[in-house]
């Protein structure tokens, strides 16, 4: 085991500082090097010279480096495998999600993680269609949205299936909400009329041909 090594750092105030969690070995040629070696973590070489504001600053991005890692891990260990959460954690790593445009992964990723906050612990081998009913009618006073929800879900689950991650998909036989739609304007005989007489829609027209 390599021993650890009391070191100090130079702050911007010019303060030395006792650094934790340092040690050193010699290679083969006599060189000293130096890592953070944190207890559980893998080791991270400092390369710069101790005792310098640089080693300092390595050394800090070095321990917040670590410290990310941390979290990372206790969040994974905290979803559980087969829950809806992991399933959407899976979907987002995954090159097929990754592909998608920017746009497209943009409002899928709030569409699903948005049902995990109230249901990312539920079982997925347990979902059937009137849970995706559900979900999808929990947005009924906006369809659009509704509609985007099952679309989301599609998506998951098609990928799901195809990549083994599960072997049901509750969005089958799901459908969309009908809602009427503005839309845009049609048109009626006498508008068409009154803009041919428009002096400026023979130029368009001219421009058109």
């Amino acid at each position: 085991m390599m021993p650890v090594t009391p070191i100090a750092g130079i702050n911007r105030c010019n303060v030395r500082v006792n650094l934790k969690f340092i040690s050193e070995d010699t290679d083969r040629h006599g060189n000293v090097r130096r890592y953070l070696r944190c207890p559980g973590h893998p080791k991270i070489r400092l390369r710069s010279v101790p005792g310098t504001p640089q080693f300092l600053a390595e050394y800090q991005e070095a321990v917040a480096q670590t410290n990310g890692a941390s979290k990372t891990a206790s969040r994974s260990r905290e979803i559980k495998r087969g829950t809806f959460r992991h399933l959407c954690v899976q979907y987002f790593a995954n090159g097929e999600y990754s592909a998608l445009d920017v746009s497209t992964r943009n409002w899928q990723r709030r569409a699903l993680e948005e049902i995990c906050e109230s249901h990312g612990d539920s079982t997925v081998s347990h979902m059937q269609p009137r849970h995706v009913r559900k979900l999808r009618d929990e947005l009924l006073v906006t369809p659009a949205a509704a509609n985007q929800r099952l679309k989301a879900l599609r998506a998951l689950f098609n990928w799901a299936n195809e990549a083994e991650e599960t072997t049901v998909n509750p969005t089958l036989g799901v459908k969309r909400i009908k809602y009427a739609s503005a839309g845009h304007h049609t048109w009626t005989h006498d508008e068409m009329a009154q803009y041919r007489k428009c002096p400026s829609s023979d130029n368009l027209r001219q421009m058109a041909g």
